[in-house]
């Protein structure tokens, strides 16, 4: 196994396969960090796909709720499929120019650490996760805002090691935050197995794009400063 820089952790699997994951450090701003988010869009674009498909699977009626996906309504099946790639894509190829003046302000003194995670004879991404800091957050606090793993690399204990990336290359943090659907049972079991707990402050404060019942809002305190 060769010499890898501080910024690469080599992990090993249940499985006993070996993978390789990295870090790197991003304005949230930048169009690096752009181009990273369009680079990985594929695989984002199939986890997010399978949370939002089986999200308005059970929960139909947000189609109605939700201003930001009306232009679902009404559609099923291949049609429903299709609108909801074009969707996510746009999302994972937003570059810093086409935000919102409101979506700069929020981000314009963030960054991003971006961990992906590589099987370890091959230089594709099987997995990855963006943390967000700064900016609205305090030192120390971080959320979470994408986590996927390709299905070929599921039930490894990728996405714990993803969740924990920050702790695997010392860095040091308070808080973890997270928001996702609550149909994502899979993920929502693996956030409280490392010890998640609802947020009820932050379901209570968050912005009207994140409807009451459509999200479920999970935060991890480090055992130090509770």
């Amino acid at each position: 196994m060769q010499n890898i820089d501080s910024d690469q952790k080599w992990i090993s699997t249940g499985s006993n396969q070996g993978f390789l994951l990295k870090l790197h450090k991003m304005p949230a701003l930048s169009e690096e960090f752009a181009a990273q988010m369009s680079t990985l869009s594929q695989l984002g674009v199939m986890c997010f796909k399978d949370v939002e498909t089986e999200f308005l699977a059970r929960f139909p009626e947000a189609v109605k709720q939700d201003p930001m996906l009306a232009d679902l309504d009404g559609l099923s099946g291949e049609e429903l499929s299709a609108a909801i790639d074009t969707k996510l894509y746009r999302i994972f190829h937003m570059p810093p120019n086409a935000m919102s003046e409101q979506a700069r302000a929020f981000l314009r003194n963030a960054y991003y650490y971006l961990v992906t995670v590589h099987e370890e004879t091959s230089p594709k991404v099987q997995g990855f996760a963006t943390f967000m800091g700064g900016g609205p957050f305090p030192e120390g606090e971080f959320k979470i805002t994408v986590l996927g793993v390709d299905k070929g690399c599921r039930r490894l204990g990728l996405g714990g090691q993803l969740v924990q990336a920050l702790t695997s290359f010392g860095i040091p943090h308070k808080k973890l935050l997270v928001t996702t659907r609550p149909s994502n049972s899979v993920a929502i079991h693996t956030y409280h197995r490392l010890g998640f707990v609802e947020d009820t402050a932050a379901e209570e404060n968050a912005p009207p794009q994140f409807i009451k019942g459509h999200w479920i809002h999970l935060k991890y305190t480090e055992p130090s400063v509770l």
